[in-house]
């Protein structure tokens, strides 16, 4: 299995971004946020120990796989691979500067 998931809400965590490099891999951790005001679901992503966003509201209504898999990595010490993008277009339009998609392998 080999999926990309869109981290969600890098524009609020540009600090995470400093010293990364669009277009390159990291390695990429998954914590959960259960006091998390707005969602007590929420997952940060961290690479290099600096949060660079969320997954996606609703990650758990992925196929079952995935899901699974997604739900296994959360707090764990084993990281995913991440690669830092730039310059795409946002759902609603806007252009983000940073982003990271999460490779499920």
């Amino acid at each position: 299995m080999i999926k990309a998931i869109r981290v969600k809400g890098c524009s609020f965590h540009k600090e995470g971004f400093e010293g990364l490099e669009s277009g390159k891999t990291y390695e990429a951790l998954l914590k959960s946020e259960p006091t998390n005001e707005h969602d007590p679901n929420a997952v940060a992503v961290y690479i290099k120990e600096k949060q660079v966003g969320y997954l996606p509201a609703g990650w758990w209504g992925q196929e079952k796989d995935v899901s699974l898999f997604l739900h296994s990595m959360i707090d764990s010490e084993n990281p995913l691979s991440a690669q830092i993008t730039g310059g795409f277009l946002l759902d609603d339009g806007q252009k983000a500067n940073y982003g990271g998609l999460l490779y499920l392998v």
